[in-house]
C-alpha cells in the first residue's frame, strides 16, 4: 500500500478524519470559513491580489501544521490511551506508523514551499503588518501540539485556549494593526477558544465537576454563551465607543443565531435525523 495522499495534501487529513460527511463539512463552513472570512476583511484592507492569495496560503499553513498534531495523535498518542477515539482503519494506522518519519519530512517540505509562496506575495500586500508573525505562530502551534500529545492532565485543557486561538485566528494576526492587536486577541479569544475550553471541562478525565455542571448541556450552553457575548459587546460599545467592537458584535450575533438554530434542530430530532440521512455521512 502506498502512502495515502490525504496525509500529504493540505487539508486532506482533516477532511478525511474530522469531517467525513457532508453534514460535518457544511457545519465547518458556517463555524469557520464564513465568520473568519468576514473578520479577515474587517482588518485587512484588501487592496491587491496578493492579499487574497496570502489569506488562502496563510489559512493552509495554519491548518497544515494543526494537522500534524492530528496525525501524531491518531497514530502514536492513541496507543497510550485506555479508550482512544479511532479515526483511521487499523490497516491505515499500521502503514502510516511505518512511514511516519517520511510523511513528516514531506509535510515539512510542503510547509517550506507554502512559506516561500507566502513571503513572495508579501511585498505586494499594502496591509500586511508584521512579516514574521505567521512564522512565529506556526512554530508556537507545533510546539504546543507536541506538548499536548505527550501529556494527559489538566494542562491539556489549558492548552485548548492557545491551540484554538492560533488555529482560528492565526492567519489573520499578521494583518491586524498594532492599534487593534490587543483588543483583537482578547475579543477573538471570547468568540471561540474560551467556549471551546469550557465545553472541554465536561470531559470526565479533567474531573471538573462544578464547571461541568455549570456548562451543562453543550448545545444549550452555546446559545446562552453567545447571548452573553452579544450583551458584553453592546455594553463595551456603549461604555467605550472608541474600541472597535463592531466586528465582534456581528460575529457574536451570527454565532448566536447559528447555535440557536442548531439547538432548535436538535430539539426536533425527527427533522435532524432526516437531514442527516439525506446529507450526512456517505
Amino acid at each position: 500500500m502506498t502512502t495515502p495522499l490525504y496525509v500529504i495534501v493540505p487539508y486532506g487529513y482533516f477532511l478525511k478524519t474530522r469531517l467525513p460527511g457532508l453534514f460535518q463539512k457544511i457545519s465547518w463552513l458556517f463555524v469557520y470559513f464564513i465568520p473568519l472570512g468576514y473578520l479577515f476583511f474587517q482588518f485587512a484592507d484588501v487592496s491587491s491580489v496578493s492579499d487574497y492569495f496570502m489569506l488562502i496560503v496563510g489559512f493552509l499553513l495554519i491548518n497544515y501544521v494543526y494537522e500534524n498534531g492530528y496525525i501524531e495523535n491518531d497514530i502514536i498518542t492513541i496507543k497510550k490511551e485506555e479508550d482512544p477515539t479511532l479515526r483511521l482503519p487499523a490497516g491505515d494506522v499500521e502503514v502510516l506508523e511505518k512511514r511516519l518519519t517520511g510523511i513528516f519530512i514531506i509535510r515539512f517540505l510542503v510547509i517550506l514551499v507554502l512559506l516561500a509562496v507566502y513571503f513572495f506575495l508579501a511585498p505586494g500586500s499594502l496591509t500586511f503588518q508584521r512579516p514574521l508573525d505567521l512564522l512565529i505562530l506556526l512554530v508556537v502551534l507545533q510546539v504546543l501540539y507536541l506538548i499536548y500529545n505527550r501529556i494527559r492532565n489538566i494542562l491539556n485543557l489549558l492548552l485548548i485556549l492557545p491551540l484554538s486561538f492560533i488555529r482560528f485566528f492565526g492567519f489573520i494576526i499578521p494583518f491586524v494593526s498594532e492599534r487593534y492587536l490587543f483588543s483583537f486577541v482578547v475579543m477573538a479569544s471570547l468568540l471561540y477558544p474560551l467556549p471551546k475550553l469550557l465545553e472541554f471541562t465536561r470531559k470526565d478525565r479533567f474531573r471538573l465537576k462544578i464547571l461541568s455542571r455549570l456548562v451543562g448541556n453543550i448545545d444549550a450552553f452555546r446559545v446562552k454563551y453567545y447571548i452573553g457575548l452579544v450583551l458584553l459587546c453592546l455594553i463595551i460599545k456603549y461604555l467605550y465607543p472608541r474600541i472597535y467592537i463592531y466586528p465582534y458584535l456581528i460575529i457574536s450575533i451570527y454565532f448566536f443565531l447559528y447555535r440557536g438554530i442548531g439547538f432548535l434542530l436538535i430539539k426536533n430530532k425527527n427533522f435532524l435525523s432526516e437531514f442527516k440521512n439525506n446529507f450526512g455521512r456517505k
